[in-house]
């Protein structure tokens, strides 16, 4: 007699697979769980032995795109600006992934003051890279220039956010708040410029903070901090306006040192009892008193002897001129690793191949 039973694995396999027919046909949306977690399981227990998948390399920026990058950074630096486009735009068509190429262009865009094309051009840079402190800047700097400050003082702070130590927004959301006459809160940011990086400290922060307090008739600060911008930039655009205040400020000292010595030295005479009384003070009231009293006598006696008095007019002062407004937004001093891709983005690893330029400046 032929044994026509199967072997319990076969038994079981034929079980599992109408088990799972039958669940299909009752539910296929628990049939579907079932087989998902099924192969979940079967993965899992694939890999359960293997080691972990190394994280993939980013790939390297095209070598044409760093090569134009490179060459408008170059004359970025030299002020060739229409140039520079050139090559900047050269270096996205040859690899658009390049947000360093973009972020320079709208740095150009804006020293050109074409607001709209730096605006759109930064707008690109963040699209690839959201992080750059530089581009946030620029970006703010557009903005503030058509009008959005709100805008702009968003884009700056978030800046700060990003890396405390980055002055030029400090400097640019001080600058934005003078301009709207909050010189209290312009101060304190001024103030945040200076400390983010005491090593590399704006001497444009200074002169601003010194300009501030000459204004407020705060002369003897006013002169520490433009004093110290002059040492910083001896041949900045604002080195006319600082010498000028510093000089109207020595001469103020000078007056207010005569007028104390003065002060110091006269002493109020007496009142009259009907007798003369000498103090020790009255020799040098007389000192002081006694060459005016004399040119006065003078003077009245040659009125009188010429039969006519001069014409006298009254003295106007001289109305000052307007304060020379320094250009709203420098260009923010940037670092090397904001102008060049770096190896972690793909950028060249050779040192060669990149510039020192800063474009920024």
């Amino acid at each position: 007699m032929t044994d026509h039973r199967k072997p319990v694995p076969e038994i079981v396999l034929l079980v599992s697979c109408l088990s799972g027919l039958l669940l299909w046909t009752a539910n296929p949306a628990q049939a579907v769980n079932f087989t998902a977690l099924h192969s979940l399981s079967v993965a899992e227990g694939e890999a359960e032995g293997d080691a972990p998948a190394e994280k993939p390399k980013k790939k390297q920026y095209a070598e044409d795109a760093v090569k134009h990058y490179n060459r408008g950074v170059e004359f970025h630096q030299n002020g060739s600006l229409n140039q520079a486009i050139q090559e900047y735009k050269a270096a996205i068509l040859a690899d658009g992934r390049l947000a360093e190429a973009y972020s320079n262009l709208g740095a150009v865009y804006l020293a050109q003051k074409s607001y709209e094309k730096a605006a759109e051009a930064f707008n690109k840079a963040l699209a690839l890279k959201p992080d750059k402190p530089t581009t946030l800047n620029g970006l703010g700097n557009a903005l503030y220039a058509r009008g959005k400050a709100a805008e702009a003082k968003d884009k700056w702070a978030k800046a700060v956010e990003i890396d405390p130590s980055f002055a030029s927004a400090y400097y640019n959301m001080g600058n934005a708040l003078e301009s709207e006459k909050d010189e209290k809160a312009a101060l304190a940011e001024y103030m945040k410029a200076i400390e983010a990086d005491p090593k590399k400290a704006m001497p444009d922060a200074y002169y601003r903070i010194g300009g501030i307090l000459h204004k407020t008739k705060h002369l003897a600060q006013s002169h520490v901090f433009l004093k110290k911008s002059l040492e910083m930039a001896p041949n900045s655009d604002f080195v006319r306006d600082a010498q000028k205040m510093l000089k109207e400020q020595e001469t103020e000292f000078t007056r207010e040192a005569t007028t104390r010595e003065v002060e110091m030295s006269v002493v109020p005479p007496a009142k009259e009892t009907g007798t003369a009384t000498k103090k020790t003070g009255d020799s040098a009231v007389a000192a002081v008193e006694k060459k005016p009293a004399a040119d006065k006598s003078t003077a009245d006696k040659t009125t009188a002897d010429s039969g006519a008095a001069k014409p006298r007019f009254p003295l106007f002062k001289r109305k000052p001129k307007e304060e020379k407004k320094v250009e709203m937004f420098v260009q923010p001093p940037g670092s090397s690793e904001d102008l060049k891709p770096s190896p972690e983005d793909g950028g060249s690893t050779d040192s060669g191949s990149q510039t020192n330029n800063d474009a920024w400046k």
